[in-house]
């Protein structure tokens, strides 16, 4: 069960959805959440993130890569908190779709 003041997973996939570029808007992400400060401000810090990815996939990039540019260690929770979402909302593609766990794994961009 998700918390009070965090954003859900759904809500970010529909934040996916509706950009119609893979740029996703700071005005967009701020009027999903207008009662707390430090919400808005996590939103905001997410949709960072999730552009800073996009940019940075523009060629194939290796989950090990990925985490060294953005200065994250764990990667679980790149892989379930960013990688995922932008997956699933057709933002990224694998490019070895039927070996999702491969060693090989490399993520692009998926629009152009």
């Amino acid at each position: 069960m998700a918390k009070k003041n965090m954003i859900t997973k759904e809500e970010i996939r529909e934040l996916l959805k509706s950009t119609e570029t893979f740029r996703i808007e700071r005005t967009t992400s701020l009027n999903l959440v207008t009662d707390e400060e430090k919400v808005t401000k996590s939103v905001t810090k997410l949709s960072d993130i999730f552009n800073e990815i996009m940019l940075y996939c523009s060629t194939p990039r290796s989950m090990a890569e990925i985490m060294e540019h953005l200065g994250l260690k764990h990667r679980y929770n790149v892989k379930h908190r960013y990688i995922d979402p932008l997956i699933e909302g057709g933002f990224l593609v694998m490019t070895i779709p039927e070996k999702p766990n491969s060693r090989s794994q490399k993520y692009v961009r998926a629009l152009t």
